[in-house]
Parts: structure tokens; sequence; C-alpha cells
């Protein structure tokens, strides 16, 4: 009867074993499936830039929306795994949507020199632009950014804005290849 049992308890740790493995494959085939978005998004917004011919101003913004919420998510779920930078990556998530809805100068002050955390109290300590931490922000601020001059472009076309799009585009594709592993870091 013992061995019995024994049998038993182990097959049941065998299978929760097995059901944990499979929840833990399909969040991680998830996860990958929606940087690959991201990538693919923030890729075919530089191509499209770069080429100086924006066919469709909405679509592109429609895309950097897009992009806005994938980095807001992945704040979020960031913020599960690294507590002690819960409260900032809350902010970021919470603020996404109002981010496009600023001019350029407000956006650099409020969170590329990081004045949007300070006024909440939240000390946000980087050694590095390309630090996990930064890289998770910028999946926001940059598409926000994008979204910010496109709509200026959409009123009056203008290549310096068209250049400033693709920058912004090009460091937001940076920072989403270190986080999501693509390229060593800087």
């Amino acid at each position: 009867m013992v061995e019995c049992k024994r049998r038993v308890s182990h097959l049941c740790a065998w299978w929760l074993t097995l059901v944990w493995l499979c929840v833990e494959s399909a969040a991680y085939a998830a996860t990958t499936a929606e940087q690959e978005k991201y990538l693919k998004l923030a890729n075919e917004s530089f191509q499209e830039v770069a080429s100086g011919k924006v066919r469709d101003v909405d679509a592109l913004i429609h895309k950097q929306e897009q992009l806005v919420a994938i980095g807001a998510a992945h704040c979020r779920k960031y913020a599960k795994i690294y507590p002690e930078d819960a409260k900032f990556l809350h902010l970021v998530a919470d603020s996404a949507k109002g981010m496009s809805q600023m001019t350029p100068e407000e956006i650099t002050r409020q969170w590329y020199r990081l004045e949007a955390p300070k006024a909440q109290g939240i000390d946000v300590k980087h050694d590095n632009h390309f630090e996990e931490l930064i890289n998770l922000m910028d999946l926001v601020v940059h598409p926000s950014y994008v979204i910010i001059v496109m709509k200026q472009y959409k009123q009056k076309p203008d290549k310096a804005l068209l250049k400033r799009a693709k920058y912004e585009l090009g460091e937001l594709i940076s920072h989403a290849e270190i986080l999501f592993e693509k390229r060593p870091h800087h």
C-alpha cells in the first residue's frame, strides 16, 4: 500500500511538472511572439520613415500606438518580476497614453530627463542608457515621440520631422533588440 501511494505521489509530481512546463512554454511563446511583433512593427516603421515617403501617416501612427500598448504591457509584466522597480514601471505604463499628447519639449523634459518619475518621488538610478529599466521605459517613450512628430508632419510635411522620427525609431529598435536579447549590450 505504501509503495502504491509513493507511485501515485511520483505520478502526481510528474504531471504537475509537465503542466508547469507547458504553462511556462506557452508564456514564453507568447512573450516571444509579442517581442517579434514589436520588432516587426518598429522595423517597418523605421523603413517607411527612412524612405522619406510616408504614404499613410495615420497607419504609421497606428503602428506606434500598437508599440506603445505592447511596451506598456512589457512594463507591467516586468513590474511583477522586479518589485523594486514596480512603481516606476507602473508609472510608465499608466502614463503611456498621455505621452503622445505632449509636445516634443514636454516629453523630453518629463521622460528623457526623468522629471515625471522625480515628481512622483521615484529616483531612477541608471548608469547606462541601455540598461534594462531605461530600455523598458523607451519601449513606450520613443513610439510616443514618433506619434507626436507624425501628427505634426501630417499638418505640415517637413523632412526635419521625418529625420526626428527616424532617429526615435532607430533608438527604439536599439533598446528593443537589447532588451529582447537580439544583440549584445553596448
